[in-house]
């Protein structure tokens, strides 16, 4: 599960996933950056795994998503990865986007790390409503 915020002076969406982070969780994530970015244009993105407690993918799932190209080219994405695994998975999945030629999302391990390699300046996030799953009611 996750949630969007937008900085939208500084052109940053903040994913943030909780709980448990799973294979459904990417499409539903591809699904909605899509849908933000068509409203609102190219952005940096970075998503936060810091309340993530259990991870349920296998490493071929990301390796597969890697393959495909930025959704934003030219803009940074940034990975908050404290946990190890998650860590272990987006340095997979960097490695593969360089791979394929992609400019690779850079892994940290804390916020303030994110934070500070954007440059942002007092981060001013807005929580973005997100629309509902296939088969939920809005």
């Amino acid at each position: 599960m996750f949630s969007l915020a937008f900085d939208r002076d500084q052109r940053v969406v903040l994913v943030s996933f909780r709980g448990e982070f799973g294979t459904d969780d990417i499409a539903t994530l591809d699904a909605a950056a899509h849908a933000f970015v068509a409203e609102n244009g190219p952005v940096h993105f970075i998503l936060d795994f810091t309340g993530v407690r259990r991870v349920s993918m296998p490493d071929r799932a990301i390796a597969e998503r890697a393959e495909r190209p930025p959704l934003c080219p030219g803009f940074k994405r940034l990975i908050v990865a404290p946990h190890p695994e998650i860590f272990g998975l987006y340095c997979l999945f960097a490695a593969k986007q360089q791979r394929i030629g992609a400019e690779p999302p850079v892994v940290v391990r804390s916020m303030r790390s994110a934070v500070d390699l954007l440059g942002l300046r007092l981060p001013g996030f807005a929580p973005v409503e997100m629309p509902p799953r296939s088969g939920q009611k809005a």
